[in-house]
């Protein structure tokens, strides 16, 4: 499918309350995205709870044009950065999954992403010290310990 030309792609960020991010789109089938975000959050018992609870959703687009399509995923467990040792912050490498295509049923492992996500507040650990505390009956979403990240 790329004999001719080498792909155009992009990638989408979801998370949490903010609009899909993306990156600008490059050329190439071994691309390096670098997707850097700033985002304002309040620290409350909603971000905690989403934390502990999400992932944050990645998308690789294929573009043509004026058109795309998503071509693979990724999801980066949130729920370490609530643990004591992370400090609120993390850093992950998960996999990047092809999507159904045609006669693919997807699922395959093309790619890995990797992720540094990091909280700047210096009232973080205490918040986040407290919510597990509160919640420590609660299964957590993944946690990705091995630094590998799970779903």
């Amino acid at each position: 499918d790329f004999a001719r030309s080498e792909p155009e792609t992009m990638v989408l960020l979801d998370f949490f309350l903010h609009d899909t991010q993306h990156s600008p789109p490059i050329i190439g089938l071994s691309a390096a995205h670098v997707l850097h975000k700033d985002l304002e959050v309040l620290l409350d018992q909603t971000f905690l709870r989403y934390l502990h609870t999400h992932s944050a959703q990645l998308q690789l687009l294929r573009v043509r044009g004026l058109d795309f399509e998503v071509i693979a995923a990724a999801e980066v467990p949130l729920a370490r950065l609530l643990l004591p040792e992370a400090g609120g912050a993390m850093g992950c490498r998960v996999p990047l999954l092809s999507l159904p295509v045609g006669k693919s049923a997807g699922g395959e492992v093309v790619g890995e992403v990797q992720a540094t996500i990091q909280i700047q507040a210096s009232a973080f650990a205490g918040l986040a010290r407290t919510y597990l505390t509160k919640h420590k009956d609660e299964k957590p979403g993944p946690i990705g310990l091995d630094g590998a990240g799970s779903s």
